[in-house]
């Protein structure tokens, strides 16, 4: 009797095939949501270095200020502009002719850098929240979306510091032993139940600053309610899990 020759048959090789396709089909998405997810970080962070060169050259800069000035001052510290964001968006810097004061910054794919911005005045924002916000008798969670004050707080932090009314929301939230600040990508037009990422910055009841000054990173899920009739996302904070 013939022994079998070792191998596979046809029907076992298709088997292994179609095991492998399977695989790949859930792999595929995970990975390329990672590599998105870090294109996203290393767009945002030239962006927030772009900016601060341009925060120097308007302050410091001995000729004046203007869009030709800002790209100049950027490419000579960063190199050149459409290297800065490695899924190939052209990032770029915005300076009105009315008001160089109000300059910003951003990617056609990655949005501005609001996020990274806003980091650097989380302390502003507290003080402005307590004074204008809980020292009137508010309670509860201070969202940048909501029709009656968040909205035109929103504004005025955008108009302070030349940001993109658009490109960022936030949330300040009192608790018994100090104050939360979180900062995230805009969500008026996403969908609840989608995830955000941001930082989150933690105050003392003396409004001292508690851990790192660049904030923790954190990932927290959009919900949807109604605020006068209308409905409105904010960030869920009770979904809210940090980042090590």
């Amino acid at each position: 009797m013939k022994r079998r020759n070792k191998g596979f048959t046809l029907i076992e090789l298709i088997v292994v095939v179609a095991i492998l396709v399977l695989l790949m089909l859930m792999l595929v998405p995970q990975l390329t949501g990672f590599t998105e997810t870090a294109a996203d970080t290393v767009c945002h962070a030239n962006q927030l270095n772009a900016y601060k060169i341009m925060v120097l050259e308007y302050t410091l800069g001995k000729e004046s200020f203007d869009q030709e000035a800002a790209e100049k001052a950027i490419i000579e510290k960063l190199g050149p502009l459409e290297k800065l964001c490695p899924s190939g968006g052209e990032v770029k810097p915005n300076v009105p002719d009315s008001d160089t004061s109000k300059f910003t910054i951003s990617c056609k794919i990655h949005g501005g850098a609001e996020q990274e911005i806003l980091g650097n005045y989380s302390k502003d924002m507290l003080e402005m929240a307590i004074h204008d916000f809980y020292d009137k008798g508010k309670i509860g969670q201070l969202d940048s979306t909501g029709p009656n004050f968040g909205m035109k707080f929103k504004k005025t932090i955008a108009d302070k510091y030349g940001l993109n009314v658009d490109n960022f929301d936030f949330a300040v939230v009192k608790k018994s032993n100090g104050y939360s600040v979180y900062i995230f990508d805009a969500i008026v037009n996403r969908k609840p139940g989608e995830v955000v990422s941001g930082k989150v910055y933690e105050y003392d009841n003396q409004e001292v600053l508690i851990g790192s000054s660049e904030g923790q990173s954190f990932t927290g899920e959009i919900s949807s309610k109604p605020v006068d009739k209308v409905q409105i996302n904010y960030l869920n904070v009770g979904s809210v899990k940090l980042q090590k």
